[in-house]
């Protein structure tokens, strides 16, 4: 008796991901039910400062890439004086 081999699952913690849903972007911060739900953690865009955390099936989410972090723009001027 042969055993199939098990298929790795299709997210893993910290990748991130679209929401299809909302069209939202998070990081995957837990696998549950052998890869059949994600726990996502959405980052806020508001001033507000905590995240949103979802509970949604691998099937409606979609792998991305991470976000470019933000470019850090510095006054040189201001320093020389």
């Amino acid at each position: 008796m042969h055993k199939k081999p098990k298929a790795p699952l299709p997210f893993k913690k910290g990748d991130w991901v679209l929401v299809l849903g909302t069209r939202e972007k998070g990081v995957v911060e837990n696998v549950m039910d052998n890869g059949e739900r994600l726990w996502v953690r959405i980052p806020s865009m508001t001033d507000w400062p905590w995240p949103r955390w979802v509970h949604i099936p691998y099937s409606k989410a979609k792998r991305v890439r991470p976000p470019k972090p933000p470019k850090i723009e510095v006054d040189t001027t201001e320093a020389l004086l």
